[in-house]
């Protein structure tokens, strides 16, 4: 149960971090 909670926010982590740029302006639109 623990994966699957840590999973997405795993996902949505890298795909930001990708990015670099909307890393934290996309976290904080995301409302987490």
């Amino acid at each position: 149960m623990a994966d699957q909670a840590d999973a997405p926010a795993r996902f949505i982590r890298f795909d930001l971090d990708k990015d670099g740029r909307l890393s934290k302006e996309e976290f904080v639109r995301a409302g987490n």
